[in-house]
């Protein structure tokens, strides 16, 4: 399969189709409104923490713009939010997208880091779900890079718990099917010894993730929970920032734009090998290119010839 693909890469490196898509952005969230919290940006450190818990925000002066956590299980950190504490889960989700119009598709972004000690004995489970509510789907998860220890899982899985205020405003139990899972990648935690000043976590391509989301509109809501909401039988905290939500129209009208970039060209053939491979994640509606209910190299064949202008 790599000699096959290592075969037509070159061939298509300057070949490429594109499709116009205007695109807003919608969402753009860098919890700037958390710098007051006198709790510490260190990972590790957990001082003061009590007195910026989710149900505390108001009374603490900051200007929540309207996320919301069924948990509660959620601290502000100066600049970035925190969920879940020591064997108990949190979420957190943010205002509707009213910005949208119609129904669109959105490119979501977000960083996401692990919680570990000071002195590294307790490294968290490190899982997280992210999804939508109100109307849409994610179709696709990628991350930007791995670590050399890597470790890093990316799936689309169905059926998560959640829940969802109605029109009284009381909070329904429901399940969320496309939702993107992720196991952070091993490296992707604070580490008091490597990065004492808690930033070049931050910066590290391991702690950044691209959603794809179908169907969405102005109901929109984007959730985030740290394994599952309250008690379990793992430590599961994670430290979130930097969500950002680009609405454009479906490009789906453009047969083999495997990443949904608007673009049919080789970065799109990369992807379907890492979809065959196992390790990339899209959903199979849009890597099934001959429609025969497998995903597989034929599938491949079929984009390069797209690509290289051979079939439609």
């Amino acid at each position: 399969m790599k000699k096959f693909y290592l075969m037509f890469l070159g061939a298509m490196a300057a070949v490429s189709m594109t499709a116009n898509a205007a695109s807003t952005t919608v969402l753009n969230e860098t919890f700037d409104w958390t710098l007051g919290a006198t709790t510490s940006i260190l990972g590790w450190d957990t001082s003061n923490e009590s007195s910026y818990r989710y149900d505390k925000w108001s009374g603490a002066n900051l200007e929540n713009p309207g996320w919301y956590s069924y948990s509660g299980y959620v601290w502000a950190r100066p600049g970035f939010i925190k969920l879940g504490k020591t064997k108990t889960g949190g979420d957190i989700e943010s205002p509707a997208l009213a910005a949208i119009e119609g129904t669109k598709n959105l490119t979501v972004t977000f960083q996401a880091v692990g919680y570990t000690s000071a002195a590294l004995t307790n490294i968290d489970n490190q899982e997280l779900y992210v999804g939508v509510t109100g109307a849409g789907k994610v179709t696709k998860v990628e991350v930007s890079g791995l670590s050399e220890t890597g470790g890093a899982v990316q799936s689309i899985v169905n059926g998560v718990a959640y829940k969802q205020l109605d029109a009284e405003g009381n909070a329904q139990d429901i399940t969320v099917d496309g939702v993107a899972y992720i196991k952070l990648d091993s490296a992707n935690h604070f580490n008091k010894t490597l990065d004492p000043t808690g930033l070049e976590v931050w910066n590290k391509a391991y702690s950044k993730y691209t959603l794809t989301v179908e169907g969405a509109t102005s109901a929109t809501r984007i959730f985030f929970i740290g394994k599952a909401m309250g008690s379990m039988d793992v430590t599961n905290r994670i430290f979130i920032d930097n969500v950002t939500a680009v609405a454009s129209d479906a490009p789906s009208a453009l047969k083999g734009d495997i990443n949904g970039d608007g673009v049919v060209n080789v970065t799109d053939a990369t992807s379907l090998v890492n979809k065959v491979l196992g390790t990339a994640d899209y959903a199979d509606s849009i890597c099934d290119m001959n429609a025969d209910g497998v995903i597989n190299v034929t599938d491949v064949t079929a984009l390069v010839n797209i690509i290289l202008g051979n079939s439609k």
